[in-house]
């Protein structure tokens, strides 16, 4: 649940490619791309892949609406002071990083992703079989 003060650490995820979308709610082209997000992840979780979202928005309530809207099941995060994405030097959104298995950051695209890029992205982040 979107609500619970839930702290992710990528050594945690070492292992497995790693997504982190950048977003918020007043941005329209971060809503573009959640429903592709949404589509491949199932698919791409299975694989090895996790998908996290970082929200920068001001209220719970607004994100927990839009995760209901467009049925969310992939991790939402909060980056309420603004730190992750000082961290990863993160502007405009939408952002997103592509990490590799090996923990080292494959790609770093800014601006909506298409469904087709998105995947194109999360093959090359895939772990090997």
């Amino acid at each position: 649940k979107f609500g619970t003060e839930e702290t992710v650490r990528l050594s945690e995820l070492e292992g497995k490619g790693v997504m982190i979308n950048f977003w918020a709610t007043f941005c329209g082209p971060c809503k573009e791309e959640m429903p592709y997000m949404q589509e491949l992840y199932p698919e791409y979780k299975e694989k090895g892949v996790e998908i996290l979202a970082i929200n920068l928005d001001s209220t719970d309530l607004v994100v927990d609406k839009f995760i209901n809207q467009y049925n969310l099941t992939f991790p939402i995060l909060r980056d309420k002071d603004g730190q992750v994405m000082e961290l990863y030097n993160i502007n405009p959104l939408p952002s997103t990083l592509f990490i590799t298995p090996d923990g080292d950051i494959e790609e770093q695209v800014i601006g909506p992703l298409t469904l087709d890029k998105l995947e194109g992205y999360l093959k090359r982040i895939t772990p090997e079989e």
